[in-house]
């Protein structure tokens, strides 16, 4: 995919789907903040990755051979300045690459960071099936709610 940033037209800025510490709450959040972001709602991706406990930070890792799961997190629109930051934050793309997915709940197109380094992918981390990680309780209250509707 490419890494070229589409707008939204009507708003000049672009979606990203969190799901880690750029969650409202989480250690990085402020960077949210400082992109203007703007909450959209509780989204979700679906996919052959798997989301992986790495202790501080989570990782979406995609694989060919992996299941198909759901990656579960919000999804905000935020100004172009602010995804130039949440690159850097990232590593974009050496360490975390942004790549385009389709949104299971709202049907947006939105950029999600991936792992792509091999160095830091730890072979024993903790898988999350449930796809969320570390959910405030709104948020465990939604998927809840969403699953059993």
């Amino acid at each position: 995919m490419s890494d070229k940033v589409n707008k939204d037209e009507d708003h000049g800025t672009v979606r990203v789907l969190v799901y880690g510490t750029l969650k409202n709450g989480h250690s990085n959040y402020y960077l949210m903040e400082n992109a203007n972001a703007k909450f959209i709602g509780y989204d979700s991706i679906t996919d052959r990755h798997e989301l992986f406990d790495l202790g501080a930070i989570p990782a979406v890792v995609h694989s060919a051979n992996a299941d198909v799961h759901k990656i579960r997190g919000e999804l905000y629109s935020i100004n172009t300045e602010g995804l130039a930051a949440l690159d850097m934050l990232e590593g974009h793309p050496n360490l975390y690459k942004r790549t385009k997915h389709f949104t299971d709940l709202h049907n947006k197109r939105a950029w999600v960071y991936r792992l792509v380094s091999k160095r830091f992918r730890g072979e024993h981390a903790p898988k999350i099936p449930s796809g969320i990680w570390k959910g405030s309780q709104e948020e465990n209250k939604f998927w809840l709610k969403a699953k059993s509707a």
